[in-house]
């Protein structure tokens, strides 16, 4: 397995061997900005963006979303500029979608895994390096990885659970239950266990289920300290129909800054109302209470990440970044 910056090395000699003149290369780590920028064959402007990551089911949905709203911004930087995006691993059939409807008419082209593979397969020299800078090291941890992977039976059973669950009045303790195991699964253990039917303190309210952060390092622990937060509220609306206005003040009531609790993930169905988008936002604007909805689709996603060893905050992390990059006085 090749590391992140022989990685990017790789990309720039594939980049020059199919034609393009490398303007400028990746500087330090953690640096801003497009990992490569070059002219194309036929003297267009290219910026490219590499992202190396070991996921073994490939590269989730709202991390390419992510990805290619970035690149994009890079893009409008340069008149008539095109934008290249390559990654190390394939993408999911998801990921495909949500990529192609993201990336019509914008003029970003795709390097997966697979079309990197396909480059190298025809180079032989480009083989043998590769081949050498594996060691027997890296060969047993890979090994090691893999035996400690969660098997995919479980990530598969915890999403059918809940797409097996009907929507309404009958079901929602049930789906209190599954929600709650699958956001226990998904952040383990960077959130603590929940605190189950916890009770306000008049004694007059239930909430449905409130974890520690206990993680020290990011992201979480970025949220601690940007939300000030030591806790996540999480509530479950089991209903067949959008939540609106009444369930985001149903969670708002319990984001109570005294308590240390201002950080909810309101869990539905379906995507929220219109109505519930903008009481989202006035809950933040009036008293900077942060609540994040989440879907059926979207729990999935971030069981999927969790069993890939990848990073199921992504899916929170992009419907913070697209809140915050759209909110206006």
């Amino acid at each position: 397995m090749l590391r992140h910056d022989e990685f990017e090395k790789l990309v720039g000699v594939l980049l020059k061997r199919t034609g393009h003149r490398i303007l400028s290369e990746p500087s330090r780590p953690g640096s801003r900005g497009p990992d490569f920028e070059t002219l194309s064959p036929d003297g267009r402007h290219v910026v490219v963006e590499v992202k190396h990551l070991n996921w073994a089911r490939g590269i989730g949905k709202s991390a390419i979303l992510q990805l290619a709203g970035d690149l994009e911004r890079y893009r409008q930087q340069y008149a008539g500029a095109e934008a290249l995006l390559v990654l190390s691993e394939p993408l999911t059939s998801e990921a495909a979608q949500a990529l192609a409807k993201a990336t019509e008419n914008t003029g970003i082209a795709v390097w997966d895994g697979n079309a990197v593979l396909s480059q190298i397969a025809s180079q032989p020299d480009l083989q043998r390096v590769i081949q050498s800078s594996i060691s027997s090291k890296e060969h047993l941890e890979s090994k090691f990885e893999e035996l400690m992977r969660d098997a995919p039976g479980r990530a598969d059973e915890l999403c059918e659970k809940l797409r097996g669950l009907a929507c309404g009045r009958d079901t929602w303790r049930e789906y209190e239950r599954v929600c709650t195991e699958i956001l226990t699964y998904v952040f383990t253990p960077d959130l603590a266990a929940p605190d189950i039917q916890s009770r306000s303190d008049d004694g007059l309210d239930i909430i449905d289920a409130v974890f520690p952060i206990r993680s020290n390092h990011a992201p979480w622990s970025l949220v601690r300290a940007e939300y000030r937060t030591r806790f996540v509220v999480a509530e479950f609306k089991n209903y067949c129909d959008a939540i609106g206005q009444a369930q985001v003040e149903s969670i708002a009531q319990y984001l109570w800054r005294p308590a240390q609790r201002f950080f909810g993930l309101l869990v539905s169905r379906s995507a929220p109302s219109s109505n519930a988008l903008a009481q989202r936002r006035r809950k933040w604007l009036d008293e900077e209470k942060c609540i994040v909805f989440l879907t059926d689709e979207d729990l999935c996603e971030m069981i999927q990440l969790k069993a890939a060893k990848g990073q199921p905050f992504d899916v929170i992390d992009l419907q913070l970044e697209d809140f915050f990059r759209s909110l206006t006085p």
